[in-house]
């Protein structure tokens, strides 16, 4: 049977929040999986659409959301991060063409900053904020591209209805949290009205960020510490797995980067920035570009 004839439309998402990294889509993840009339993928970021082999993972993606459910979403910030990674837009559209796509932004240069710091978390970047933005001009730098977000919904609206996309600047959210979840719940459907103590909750923010030690990274490599973690009680194996990771990381020192790479970052998203307030009809007047 064709991969296309397995698709069955009632476990499939109809809305997407698609990013930015670093702009709040964890917290808004959880916010949505709260609202009574919203279910969320129980994955938290499915990063389903990155490969071209998406369709042979249909049956698995489609256990991730609940059939009696409407509307139903999920969260991956990945799926903005286009040339670092092609072809998402389309994937999506080949299943779901008529989505609802959730976009939030935040100041350009922050968000690159705050994105480098996370990777660096996971031992995913130079060592040095000056290396990971070294060469301004490469299109495929994961911490820019993120961040040009004309780039990123020139690609959506151009298969997508205008309509179907709804931007979401992280300082409303973060400061007009009940206006903004509002407009979201508008936006999907949903009961504007409802809200929850548990939507003062914020996640996955940059302060307190850990990285692996060396130790860690070996006893990863070697297999000892998935050896150890078996050699546990079940019962004692979540907690004590938990407190040796923090024993065995570094805090990630965040320093705020100099000023000449502030502005030298800035200077290469001004011109897609620009393009993004033309594109959105917002001017966001308190981003630093």
């Amino acid at each position: 049977m064709p991969a296309l004839e397995r698709r069955d439309d009632s476990r499939l998402p109809n809305f997407f929040i698609i990013g930015a990294s670093k702009a709040g889509t964890i917290s808004l993840y959880f916010y949505l999986g709260w609202h009574p009339d919203v279910s969320m993928s129980s994955v938290k970021e499915t990063n389903f659409f990155l490969g071209d082999d998406y369709m042979e993972r249909l049956d698995d993606y489609q256990g991730y959301f609940d059939p009696g459910a409407r509307p139903r979403g999920e969260a991956s910030p990945r799926y903005s991060a286009h040339p670092f990674v092609e072809g998402v837009p389309e994937r999506i559209h080949s299943l779901v063409p008529d989505a609802r796509l959730i976009y939030l932004v935040r100041d350009p240069v922050d968000r690159a900053i705050a994105h480098y710091y996370q990777r660096l978390a996971f031992n995913r970047a130079p060592r040095t904020i000056e290396a990971a933005f070294a060469d301004l001009g490469d299109p495929r730098n994961p911490f820019l591209c993120a961040s040009r977000y004309a780039q990123q919904v020139a690609r959506y609206i151009a298969l997508f209805p205008r309509e179907n996309l709804l931007i979401i600047d992280s300082s409303d959210l973060r400061r007009d949290r009940r206006a903004t979840l509002r407009s979201v719940f508008a936006f999907l459907g949903a009961d504007e009205d409802f809200w929850s103590p548990r939507f003062v909750e914020e996640f996955n923010t940059t302060a307190g960020k850990r990285r692996p030690s060396r130790v860690q990274q070996w006893l990863r490599r070697t297999g000892a510490a998935d050896a150890a973690s078996r050699a546990l009680p079940p019962g004692a194996r979540k907690s004590l797995s938990a407190a040796a990771r923090r024993a065995l990381s570094v805090q990630v020192a965040r320093r705020p980067p100099p000023a000449e790479l502030r502005e030298r970052i800035g200077r290469a998203l001004a011109e897609d920035t620009e393009r993004f307030r033309e594109l959105s009809g917002r001017r966001f007047e308190h981003w630093s570009i």
